[in-house]
């Protein structure tokens, strides 16, 4: 179970009031746990993580490591976006070499 308990020391009810509409259910939230659980499957090794072009280093890896951009699998529109998203914010991305940064990021870093 898990109970809140807020600034004041007001803590949820552990049995809920009926609430016809659902509205501001509060009450304490039940988990139901089983012993006998099968361990999980191996996580699969994550892929090596290309070497970056000087480009995209000088654009991206001052705030970003390379494993979260790696993670993002996303598609060259959305890398599009993002990149306008993070130069709105002051990463520098020469418009010359817009093109080439977006061909690396969805060649390697694309949906799966």
């Amino acid at each position: 179970m898990a109970r809140a308990t807020d600034a004041s020391g007001a803590t949820q009810p552990l049995a809920e009031d009926w609430n016809p509409s659902g509205y501001l259910w509060n009450v304490v939230q039940q988990v139901r746990v089983e012993a006998g659980v099968e361990r999980p499957a191996p996580r699969p090794q994550p892929a090596e993580i290309p070497t970056f072009p000087a480009k995209v280093k000088e654009a991206c890896i001052g705030c970003h490591e390379a494993d979260i951009i790696a993670g993002q699998r996303i598609t060259r529109a959305q890398w599009d976006r993002e990149i306008n998203k993070m130069t709105g914010w002051g990463a520098t991305v020469q418009q010359a070499d817009r093109n080439e940064i977006l061909d690396f990021l969805a060649q390697h870093f694309g949906p799966r």
